[in-house]
């Protein structure tokens, strides 16, 4: 499994616009910047990987590559996109997370079980339960990203604990304090992690020439 993860913070609005014109000739006419590096970076990823990058989109709107053994998914949060790539299905998630948010527990009922909940607030301190909300919450955007259930299934309806190991491998992601970071596949894999923090810097990862750093 290989994860990029991008700094978008750092990248020119020129930067941006330049990737945004080259996503036309693959038919994705996006307007964010978040979803223009992640769909630039799949893009060029499977070019560097001599396979044909043509991105097309399921029932549910998952996107894959057409006729690529490769999978691969992408998450955005506040400044940071990432982008999971595996042999087999896959699904990522991250959010940043914000400790100062009082009004997140009025959503805890959205996001978790009935098991779930009860487990939450046993937990005596604030932040403690904060940051088990979105180990939770990263955890099931992960799995249905990777089943490919999408929207069909609340997230209240799943909980994470009942879910065999032998049915998938939850792999935390480390980033930082403020982002939680979590990838869904079939079976337990080695994870390379690249950092992104420029525009330069991206196009040399992904196998463009003619840049400096």
């Amino acid at each position: 499994m290989e994860i990029i993860i991008i700094n978008s913070n750092n990248f020119l609005r020129g930067d941006v616009n330049e990737l945004q014109e080259n996503l036309f000739e693959y038919g994705l006419d996006l307007r964010k910047v978040d979803s223009i590096l992640g769909y630039s970076t799949v893009i060029q990823y499977m070019k560097k990987k001599l396979i044909n990058p043509t991105i097309l989109f399921d029932n549910n709107g998952k996107p894959y590559c057409k006729e690529s053994p490769i999978k691969f998914n992408i998450s955005h949060s506040n400044d940071i996109v990432v982008c999971a790539f595996s042999e087999v299905e896959i699904g990522i998630d991250v959010e940043y997370i914000n400790f100062q948010n009082k009004e997140i527990s009025n959503i805890y009922s959205l996001v978790l079980s009935n098991t779930e909940l009860l487990e939450i607030h046993l937990l005596s301190e604030q932040k403690d339960r904060i940051h088990y909300f979105y180990q939770l919450w990263c955890c099931k955007e992960s799995y249905v990203k990777k089943t490919g259930i999408g929207l069909k299934k609340k997230f209240s309806d799943i909980d994470i604990k009942k879910i065999l190991p032998e049915e998938v491998c939850f792999s935390e992601i480390r980033l930082d304090n403020h982002y939680y970071c979590v990838a869904c596949t079939d079976t337990i894999e080695s994870i390379q992690i690249i950092e992104i923090r420029n525009f330069n810097q991206w196009k040399l990862e992904m196998g463009l020439t003619g840049v400096t750093v």
